[in-house]
């Protein structure tokens, strides 16, 4: 999924260096195992130590926030939005469709 889509679509101001626009994620993480092509989010000061060296490709924000260089996305909760998009990436399989041709109905 691409940056600009998300930004478009969650109504997101994209703060950061580069042409973010076209860049590619593909899957949310907590802050302290996020890496590239992730996207996390930043809500508790607690955390404030890791943001010099988060790997993330996007950091969900509610104001841009110094100590992390890379693009920053702004939103009022972005903790709300990091669940959207958990929600967006996660695709459960839940096996073939349809009906096992070896089932049997006791009559």
């Amino acid at each position: 999924m691409r940056i600009g889509d998300i930004v478009q679509r969650y109504g997101l101001r994209a703060e950061g260096p580069g042409d973010w626009a076209k860049l590619e994620v593909h899957s949310v993480a907590a802050i302290d195992h996020a890496g590239p092509g992730q996207i996390t989010f930043y809500s508790n000061p607690e955390y404030a130590p890791l943001l010099p060296t988060l790997q993330a490709s996007a950091l969900l924000v509610r104001e841009v926030t110094p100590g992390f260089a890379g693009l920053q996305l702004v939103y009022k909760d972005p903790q709300f939005i990091y669940a959207k998009l958990a929600l967006e990436f996660y695709r459960p399989d839940h096996g073939p469709i349809g009906i096992d041709p070896r089932a049997l109905v006791h009559p």
